[in-house]
């Protein structure tokens, strides 16, 4: 490989455009541009490597990018040596620079394999050859011995497997390819279907040429990834709902709780949504307001005036202004009993619920129900619901207010219109 196609492939791995680099190293974009294609050259003294090297450096990495670094480094340092600051950059420079025209190796001489924090396989003919031990353990083997002869396509999920064929298609015709990187999903001999980030180059070995595949599990990285997406898109949504509850009139308040029972429901994959209020006066609660995925029947009109009273277990919770939570109904105390048999009756395996309080009083709860399946709710969810659940009991307590208020203005004007009524009756 040439130092262009080094770069390049640093740039891909890190996922660095141009610009992004140019401004890093503090050079015009256009002369990254030269250097990707090979147009200008660049000395092996120039400070732009040095500046290079300590720019990917500090680039905060995943693990498969800290692995494919790892793995340049090992194979010009010792083990001893690579805890040194300054000999990783030196060995990531001389990497950098050094130009390597598909050496003639053979698998055993070379200890990168082993060594190796990251799979590796050699294959020829779509056949394995040889793949090292962190190879057999990301895809589930029990052995090098099991997988040689396996065809590499074995390793790819069902639906990748016609993409893979076809860059090997081109990488047969094309033996000096640069080093390629694509993320695909791989498969593990039990059928496991999980993410992979695999670069694939030529090799000549002595007894001919073959391709070498590095695979990284990056499993946890699309996790991360997964997770901070859904983080955004939850905390978009709360947002939303609260502009719509603030810009919203009294009179469409209704709608905005059913559409918000909807929204919170939907992205959080529950059966029905629901809100309860509780009234001081008689202890109980009434299912107000719900909202059910398709397939789920509606519950509210058999779920009105439930005294409290006579679920004991429930009502601890509910007088304590506390977050009921049941993963499973089924594994209920026995003094849950009444709470079981009630929740049961309507279906439901799972169960949580967080109180809508203002200044200290309980005005309800607003919760999920799980019927399709048993779920324990992440934390993230939870505090969705006490967010909407706040959003809605502003919204709620607005209404009220705004009533009483209405109420107000109609008595006193009522008065008015009755005092000037006797005023004009009154003989002069």
């Amino acid at each position: 490989m040439t130092f262009d196609q080094r770069l390049v492939t640093l740039m891909n791995l890190f996922k660095i455009s141009s610009s992004e680099l140019a401004h890093g190293i503090n050079v015009d974009a256009s002369l990254i541009s030269r250097w990707k294609t090979g147009e200008r050259r660049i000395s092996a003294n120039s400070p732009h490597i040095y500046n290079i090297v300590i720019y990917f450096q500090s680039l905060k990495a995943h693990d498969y990018q800290k692995n494919y670094l790892e793995r340049i480094i090992s194979t010009y340092l010792s083990s001893d040596d690579r805890s040194d600051g300054a000999k990783r950059t030196y060995a990531l420079i001389k990497w950098l620079v050094s130009e390597c025209p598909e050496e003639r190796n053979t698998i055993d001489d070379n200890p990168i394999f082993e060594n190796s924090p990251i799979g590796i396989a050699i294959n020829r003919n779509g056949k394995i050859l040889y793949a090292n031990q962190v190879y057999v353990d990301i895809f589930g083997y029990s052995s090098v011995k099991e997988l040689q002869g396996k065809n590499i396509i074995d390793q790819v999920a069902p639906d990748c497997r016609e993409d893979i064929v076809h860059r090997i298609q081109q990488r047969e015709q094309n033996r000096f390819m640069p080093l390629t990187t694509y993320e695909i999903d791989g498969f593990r001999k039990d059928g496991t279907i999980f993410p992979i980030l695999v670069e694939v180059k030529n090799v000549n070995l002595q007894d001919g040429p073959a391709f070498a595949s590095f695979v990284s599990d990056i499993t946890d990285q699309k996790y991360l990834e997964e997770k901070l997406s859904r983080q955004v898109k939850l905390q978009e949504l709360i947002l939303d709902i609260s502009k719509s509850f603030t810009r919203a009139a009294i009179d469409d308040l209704e709608s905005l709780i059913d559409d918000a029972l909807m929204r919170i429901g939907s992205f959080d994959n529950d059966d029905r949504s629901f809100i309860y209020i509780y009234s001081d006066s008689n202890g109980s609660i009434t299912n107000v307001y719900e909202w059910c995925a398709e397939g789920i029947s509606y519950e509210r009109s058999s779920l009105q005036e439930i005294n409290v009273s006579a679920l004991p277990w429930s009502q601890k919770n509910i007088l304590q202004q506390e977050c009921i939570c049941i993963p499973q109904v089924s594994d209920l105390p026995e003094n849950a009993a009444s709470e079981k048999d009630f929740i049961a009756a309507r279906g439901v395996q799972s169960l949580i619920a967080v109180p809508m309080i203002c200044d200290s009083k309980l005005i309800g709860y607003l919760g999920f129900d799980s019927i399709k399946r048993t779920k324990i709710w992440p934390e993230e969810a939870i505090m969705m619901l006490e967010s909407v659940a706040q959003i809605i009991t502003n919204g709620l307590i607005q209404k009220k207010y705004a009533l009483s208020l209405c109420e107000s203005e109609n008595y006193y004007r009522t008065i008015s219109n009755l005092t000037e009524i006797n005023q004009i009756n009154q003989p002069n």
